[in-house]
């Protein structure tokens, strides 16, 4: 058999002599490191190898973020025109409160912008089986927020 520990410095070569992309590079490493650990041998440099991968490809991850941020100005544009938004359907439900009842696409927008324009950004965890209520009474044991505290 040969002797794999022996050729690790000759595997992460070739690696990053065939493949320049940080993400791929990493997954191949992980791949040659789950094959070593198959075979009960224990390879610090292929570990160091990934996490310096892991660590370079979460650094361009967060450049590349940082790039596509909005400026105040856009920020500010878009709420807006969401508080609009919000304005021009709570006038439509004041006038046919039917909508809310039939529980619509539009009224499930209306009340997920309503919550986000309100509490701001909600993960979608904090939204799966929300009870949306005006008391804080027996609501200790599940999700909810109450309309009257804003809590």
């Amino acid at each position: 058999m040969i002797d794999l520990l022996s050729k690790e410095e000759e595997i992460i070569d070739y690696l990053e002599q065939q493949y320049k992309l940080t993400s791929t590079l990493k997954n191949k490493l992980c791949g040659i490191y789950k094959c070593y650990s198959l075979l009960n041998i224990e390879s610090k440099l292929l570990k160091d190898k990934i996490e310096h991968y892991r660590i370079a490809q979460s650094i361009k991850e967060d450049k590349s973020n940082h790039e596509d941020k909005k400026t105040i100005e856009e920020a500010d544009t878009i709420l807006t025109y969401f508080h609009n938004e919000l304005d021009t359907m709570r006038e439509k439900y004041k006038k046919d409160t039917d909508i809310l009842n039939r529980w619509d696409t539009t009224a499930q927008l209306y009340t997920v912008l309503k919550i986000y324009l309100t509490y701001g950004m909600l993960r979608p965890s904090e939204i799966i089986n929300m009870k949306i209520t005006d008391t804080d009474e027996g609501n200790d044991k599940i999700n909810y927020i109450n309309v009257v505290s804003k809590r």
